[in-house]
C-alpha cells in the first residue's frame, strides 16, 4: 500500500495556521463519532476538544520505559470504559514514545481504528510520526512488538520545537543529518551552511529542514513500506543505539 499520498504531499511548506489546521483536521476527522487524545503529562491541558461532539484525553506516563504492552493494555481499558468503538479516532499528541504506543493501540483496538499523529518533538516530526511504524519494547529489545499502520494524517508544526529542551532538540538534528547522509546531499549541505540558524531554531530554516526530511522518509516508505529492502536504510545509526538502550533498560 505504501505511505498515503496525503502524508507524502504534506511536508511542511509554511507554518501551520488556524485555517490550515481546521482544513486538515476536518478532512482527517470527518465521519468519526468520538476522539481520544493520547499524550504524556507534560502536554496535559494542551489538547483542545474543539467543536466535535465528544473528545477525551488519555494521559500516559512519559519515557521510553513506559513504551510497553502494559501501557497499551491500560490505555485500551480506559477507552473501553469511555465507550470507544470502531468509529472512534485516536490522536497521538506528543513525541516518539506517544506516537509509537498510540499507533499500536489504534492498530489493535477493535482490530483497527483511525489514527492521527501530531508530533511535538523534532525527532518525531522528521522520523517517528512518518511511515506507519508502531511498536513497544520488550525486555529483550526495542520495538519487538509492533505493526505497520498508516495514520489518516500527520500534522507538523515547527513552532512547538521552541519549547524543547536542548538535548531533545539536538536529538532531532542528528536524525535530520541522517536523512542528509543516506539520501539527500541538499539536506547535508544546508545543515552545514545554516548551522547557526538551525541551532538558534530559526523558523524558516526549520520549515525547510523538516519538510525535506519528511520528503526523504516518505519516498523511502512509499517504495518499501514493510522494510523488505530499501527501508532498512532508515535504520542507519539506529541499530547500535537500540542495543545500548536495551542494555541500559531504557533509562536514558
Amino acid at each position: 500500500m505504501g505511505i498515503p499520498q496525503n502524508i507524502a504531499d504534506a511536508a511542511v511548506a509554511n507554518p501551520i495556521t488556524q485555517s490550515t489546521v481546521d482544513g486538515a483536521t476536518d478532512e482527517a476527522l470527518s465521519g468519526y463519532d468520538s476522539f481520544y487524545g493520547t499524550g504524556a503529562p507534560a502536554t496535559q491541558g494542551v489538547y483542545q476538544t474543539g467543536t466535535y461532539d465528544e473528545a477525551n484525553w488519555l494521559e500516559m506516563r512519559d519515557g521510553e520505559r513506559y513504551k510497553t504492552l502494559s501501557s497499551v493494555e491500560e490505555l485500551a481499558g480506559r477507552m473501553v470504559k469511555l465507550g470507544a468503538d470502531r468509529r472512534s479516532l485516536l490522536i497521538a499528541f506528543g513525541g516518539g514514545v506517544v506516537g509509537d504506543t498510540a499507533g499500536l493501540l489504534a492498530s489493535l483496538y477493535m482490530r483497527g481504528i483511525a489514527l492521527v499523529q501530531i508530533p511535538t518533538t523534532f525527532l518525531a516530526q522528521v522520523d517517528a510520526a512518518i511511515g506507519g511504524k508502531t511498536g513497544v519494547n520488550l525486555t529483550a529489545g526495542k520495538n519487538l512488538m509492533g505493526t505497520f499502520y498508516q495514520p489518516k494524517a500527520v500534522l507538523v508544526d515547527p513552532v512547538v520545537l521552541s519549547t524543547l529542551p536542548e538535548r531533545e532538540y539536538r536529538a532531532g538534528l542528528y536524525e535530520a543529518l541522517k536523512c542528509g547522509v543516506i539520501r539527500s546531499a541538499a539536506i547535508f549541505e544546508f545543515m552545514e551552511r545554516e548551522r547557526e540558524r538551525i541551532l538558534q531554531r530559526d523558523a524558516a530554516a526549520l520549515e525547510w529542514l523538516i519538510s525535506e526530511c519528511i520528503k526523504v522518509k516518505a519516498a523511502v516508505v512509499e517504495a518499501d513500506e514493510r522494510e523488505d529492502d530499501l527501508r532498512r536504510i532508515l535504520n542507519f545509526g539506529h541499530t547500535i543505539g537500540h542495543a545500548l538502550e536495551a542494555e541500559t533498560r531504557y533509562k536514558y
